[in-house]
């Protein structure tokens, strides 16, 4: 009898578990649709992944793109535009310049 209440329990934890992820899951699905809706109407959607993209900001930088850190890349790009402007690198900051507005169309700065 005690091994049947152990096994019991043990699956109760698991089943209690993907309900709640289920439930949270389903709560969130209005607030992510209208998040998706405004994304769409403020264009930040627009930006073509591509393999154009990848030979210009590279790999990682093109990774990075697709997991979510857009904005990241483009910021440090940004820096290093700045850094060789500084340095009178003009092809360099064309360049750069190009690869932050890829990434970053609609970034005000």
């Amino acid at each position: 009898m005690m091994r049947f209440a152990c096994r019991a329990a043990a699956l109760q934890r698991p089943v209690l578990v993907l309900a709640m992820v289920l439930a949270f899951g389903v709560m969130k699905l209005p607030g992510e649709r209208a998040l998706f809706v405004q994304h769409r109407q403020l264009h930040f959607r627009d930006v073509e992944f591509n393999l154009d993209l990848r030979e210009k900001i590279g790999q990682l930088g093109f990774i990075a793109a697709l997991s979510g850190f857009r904005a990241i890349v483009a910021d440090v790009l940004f820096i290093q535009a700045h850094v060789a402007w500084e340095r009178t690198e003009w092809g360099r900051v064309l360049l750069l310049f190009r690869q932050v507005t890829t990434l970053q169309p609609r970034a005000i700065l």
